[in-house]
C-alpha cells in the first residue's frame, strides 16, 4: 500500500503514541526524567513501512523490527503484551490512514 506523505505522518505518530505506551525498554518517553517523547520516533518509522507494506503486523515481524533498531528481540516479554501491542499497532495504523 502506497501512503500519501500525510497518511505517513499520522500513521508514524499514532505508531509512536502505541510504542510510548507500552513503552517495552522503561524508557519512560516524554515523563519526567525519561527520554523525549520520540525517543522511539526510529522505530514508530520502520513499523509503519511494515504496516504499509503488509496492510498488518505480526509478533515476528514485531521482534525483527524490533531487534534491528534496539538489539532486542523482545524475548524477556510476555506474549500477551505483544500481543497487545501488535493489535494496537495494527489499529492505530488503520485509523491513520482512513482520516
Amino acid at each position: 500500500m502506497e501512503l500519501t506523505s500525510q497518511q505517513n505522518q499520522k500513521a508514524v505518530q499514532r505508531v509512536l503514541s502505541v510504542l510510548n505506551r507500552f513503552d517495552l525498554m522503561g524508557l519512560e518517553p516524554g515523563r519526567p526524567g525519561g527520554v523525549p517523547d520520540d525517543e522511539y520516533l526510529p522505530e514508530a518509522s520502520a513499523l509503519v513501512q511494515v504496516l504499509a507494506m503488509n496492510g498488518a503486523i505480526d509478533v515476528d515481524q514485531l521482534r525483527h523490527t524490533w531487534l534491528e533498531w534496539l538489539s532486542d528481540d523482545l524475548s524477556g516479554q510476555p506474549s500477551d503484551v505483544l500481543d497487545d501491542l501488535v493489535g494496537a499497532l495494527i489499529k492505530e495504523f488503520r485509523i491513520a490512514i482512513v482520516e
